[in-house]
């Protein structure tokens, strides 16, 4: 955060028009199981790049977000390795080059988008959670946002439907103080 506050103000300062890239995760868009620590940070990029963008549309500085789907790089590999099955299955394998992100990122960059996102599925999510964010192409995104709306709430049942059948898979975890999770966040 500190980089980014002395760039933004070093080219507000020389008065330097420009791009700002702030790449998070599609896990910044959307959330579930395996992904608790991960997510939430990723959610704060989505703010802060809405913000920036208003705030520095003064000086001609214009903020973007690169929401990456899974791409394939080392450290996907060793994410896989300690990866629960349940989250496995709920991602699938789907996966982009780091070629293919890069370009996806250029082109999102062409095209002024204020949210990038890799393929069709980070599109969709995109746009059916912009609320009152700039959309890309209104047209496209409320397109897009309609067939979200239909496909998305099955999915969102798989995902449930996936977690829950696991259950057996995960105990309930125990904390120092002997109490079940169940028992710490109150769940009946």
């Amino acid at each position: 955060m500190n980089k980014l506050q002395e760039a933004v103000k070093r080219m507000a300062q020389q008065n330097v028009k420009g791009k700002i890239v702030l790449v998070s995760s599609l896990l910044g868009l959307c959330g579930f199981i395996g992904y608790s620590s991960y997510a939430p940070t990723k959610h704060a990029i989505k703010g802060l790049v809405e913000c920036l963008r208003n705030e520095l549309i003064l000086y001609g500085i214009s903020v973007h977000g690169y929401f990456a789907g899974t791409i394939d790089t080392p450290g996907y590999h060793e994410e896989m390795k300690i990866k629960p099955k349940v989250t496995h299955d709920i991602e699938g394998d789907s996966k982009v080059t780091s070629e293919q992100a890069a370009k996806s990122l250029y082109n999102g960059l062409c095209r002024g988008n204020v949210f990038i996102t890799t393929d069709i599925v980070g599109d969709a999510i995109r746009a059916s959670s912009l609320g009152i964010s700039q959309a890309n192409n209104a047209f496209y995104d409320a397109i897009l946002c309609f067939i979200a709306w239909i496909v998305f709430k099955p999915m969102r049942w798989f995902g449930d439907k996936t977690v829950y059948n696991s259950r057996a898979m995960y105990p309930v975890v125990h904390d120092n103080k002997d109490k079940t999770l169940h028992d710490r966040y109150s769940i009946k």
